[in-house]
Parts: structure tokens; C-alpha cells; sequence
């Protein structure tokens, strides 16, 4: 059996832009004087849920340590009821 055009898969760099990328970020960032800044930016969503007090923040507790010590046990009926009613309401 004899093989012929492979596609040249092995030529092709799947990192080249990603470098190129990196590349030109260090160009600006000399440009910059050599200082890189970083931005973030949060949605008002995100600030509205943070500001959120309506959590129940000892429930949360007991449920982590239930779930660390093994021992939360999930009611495949009731799970299965609700999933039900929310894509079928």
C-alpha cells in the first residue's frame, strides 16, 4: 500500500498566531515603558449579586461540609420531578 498526499499536517504551526500574538503584545508593552496593565471589569449584575444579602450563608455552610464529608445525599426522585416541571413548564 502506498500513501500519497498526507495534507502536510505536519507543517503547520497550530501555535504560530498565539505567538505572534504574545509578539506583539511585548512590541506595545515596551512602547508602554515596559509596564503592562491589566483591566477589570465587573457587570452591574455581578455588583447587584454581591450585594446580595438575601444568602443563606449558614445553609451554604452546612451544605459544603455535608458534600467535604461525604455525606449529602441528593433525592433522585425529587432531582428528577424538578428538572421535569422546569423544561416542560
Amino acid at each position: 500500500m502506498r500513501i500519497q498526499q498526507t495534507n502536510h499536517l505536519g507543517r503547520i504551526n497550530p501555535y504560530q498566531k498565539q505567538h505572534q500574538d504574545q509578539q506583539q503584545d511585548m512590541k506595545t508593552s515596551k512602547r508602554n515603558g515596559g509596564k503592562q496593565q491589566d483591566e477589570v471589569q465587573i457587570s452591574t449584575e455581578a455588583k447587584q449579586l454581591a450585594a446580595d444579602t438575601s444568602v443563606q450563608h449558614d445553609k451554604v455552610a452546612a451544605l459544603k461540609r455535608a458534600v467535604a464529608n461525604g455525606t449529602y445525599e441528593i433525592d433522585a426522585q425529587q432531582l428528577a420531578e424538578k428538572i421535569w416541571k422546569h423544561f416542560n413548564s
